[in-house]
């Protein structure tokens, strides 16, 4: 008998072959607001960090502090940038059209049918996004010669940093080049958002950032928009198997309650500490490339593979005397209807 037929077998799984739809993407997110001895140790971790990914894994950098700053790793010539306004919001389409790229859709480049498609656009793959074996020695060499922020900025006023600004940019990128591949947005912070999109403060120092009490009397003005702004960013992300990593090194408030939402609908981690240069942040950054032994297909040999994963789904079927109203764990809703699916969403978490 097939065993969905046999008495004592009461669930029944199946594994679908799904092809194979590339590798790993990693796009680093590199905050330049901070101290010179800081920066050192940030760029020590990321040299560290790149020997761990997997050889054919694509990787990409993007500083920000001001300006958000798009290093082309393709470009071997010298060290060349595209350079986006902090204060401003920039759609997928602006980024494609402002980094000269075309859209993908599942591995596949968007070609002269379609009537969006502009002369002259190239793949970001292997201009922003190139295999780690390839350009190892640029990005080191991008991140030896990185330099903090070099705009200035008065004793009573706090740093232009404009961490929404650049997740727009790399959602933009990523969204445009490698929909639903499997990719990570790994962000490192020193300190909050002050100017664009997601800021949490205003940049006078006289101006404190929200306290619990302040959160409680609805006086957070930047609260809720930063808030919006950043669930909004956790949809994109969802819908294109993004994930969304915070590592944060600071004294000061971050502003991790509004960036909770990306992060933790993504399926991303937060790591929280004082200094670049501490063993809880060295350390967490070391164990999210962990490996384990993975058999291959005939069982045969073992290849080390990340214990990280990428786009999962999970698709639940059964009888019609039950609905769907929920999930436990870290997941997001594919946003399916029907008759299994409950009309009384008691949510995930």
């Amino acid at each position: 008998m097939p065993a969905e037929l046999i008495p004592q077998f009461t669930t029944v799984e199946y594994e679908f072959q799904t092809q194979y739809i590339g590798p790993p993407v990693f796009l680093f997110v590199v905050d330049t607001c901070l101290d010179e001895e800081e920066l050192i140790h940030l760029k020590d971790a990321l040299q560290q960090t790149i020997n761990l990914l997997p050889e054919d894994s694509l990787v990409g950098l993007i500083t920000f502090g001001t300006f958000v700053h798009m290093h082309e790793l393709g470009f071997s010539e010298c060290p060349k940038s595209y350079v986006f306004r902090g204060d401003r919001e920039y759609t997928t389409q602006k980024v494609q059209e402002m980094l000269g790229i075309t859209q993908t859709r599942m591995g596949h480049n968007v070609g002269a049918s379609n009537p969006n498609n502009i002369a002259g656009r190239q793949s970001a793959i292997g201009r922003f996004l190139m295999p780690v074996g390839d350009c190892t020695f640029a990005l080191e060499q991008v991140l030896e010669d990185l330099q903090k922020d070099p705009w200035p900025c008065q004793p009573d006023e706090r740093v232009q940093r404009c961490t929404g600004t650049a997740l727009l940019v790399a959602l933009g990128l990523l969204e445009s080049s490698v929909p639903r591949q499997g990719s990570r947005i790994m962000l490192f912070i020193a300190g909050p958002p002050t100017i664009g999109k997601g800021a949490i403060v205003g940049r006078s120092k006289k101006e404190n950032i929200r306290s619990h009490n302040d959160l409680l009397k609805n006086q957070a003005p930047m609260y809720k928009p930063a808030l919006e702004f950043y669930t909004g960013l956790s949809d994109r992300a969802i819908a294109n198997s993004i994930v969304v990593d915070v590592f944060a090194c600071s004294l000061d408030q971050v502003g991790t309650l509004e960036l909770k939402t990306l992060v933790s609908r993504s399926g991303g981690l937060i790591v929280l500490a004082d200094k670049f240069d501490q063993s809880v942040f060295r350390e967490s950054l070391r164990r999210a490339f962990e490996r384990q032994p993975i058999p291959d297909s005939d069982g045969s040999s073992f290849s080390n593979q990340l214990q990280m994963g990428f786009g999962g789904q999970i698709e639940v079927m059964h009888s019609r005397e039950f609905k769907i109203a929920g999930a436990i764990g870290p997941c997001a809703s594919l946003k399916k209807t029907g008759v299994s699916v409950s009309e009384n969403e008691i949510g995930v978490g």
